[in-house]
């Protein structure tokens, strides 16, 4: 899952940094969390784009989510967590390191066949 995160910011041609955050900085319940931060040139600095979190059976056992395993014993299962790309976060990293002296937008390639073959969008005057 984090592998997924870090190409799509390879893909994206966006600065990255990957942090593991420390146990006093997560939530009891993670059991592994990972913050990704794009580098921001307007305010010159990383900022957090993406996050993934390893919570073991804890969110299951809530939602008593479990699965057969070959000798038919009922378990919880292990859930991830990935906020990707619904989170306004990555499109700001894109516009903070596309955007052109003149206000344009250089569309990055991977997102083109998406905006309809636009290399640049153009501010309006």
């Amino acid at each position: 899952m984090l592998g997924i995160s870090k190409e799509l910011h390879t893909d994206l041609g966006l600065p990255y940094r990957v942090l593991q955050i420390c146990t006093w900085d997560m939530s009891a319940w993670k059991y592994r969390a990972f913050d990704i931060e794009a580098w921001m040139p307007g305010v010159d600095k990383y900022w957090e784009t993406w996050s993934a979190s390893n919570f073991l059976d804890w969110q299951a056992r809530r939602l008593n989510i479990k699965y057969i395993d070959k000798e038919w014993n009922r378990k919880y299962a292990y859930l991830l967590n990935d906020t990707a790309l619904p989170s306004p976060r990555p499109f700001i990293a894109i516009l903070e390191n596309y955007q052109q002296a003149d206000g344009s937008v250089i569309v990055p390639e991977v997102l083109r066949p998406y905006m309809w073959w636009i290399n640049i969008i153009k501010p309006r005057k």
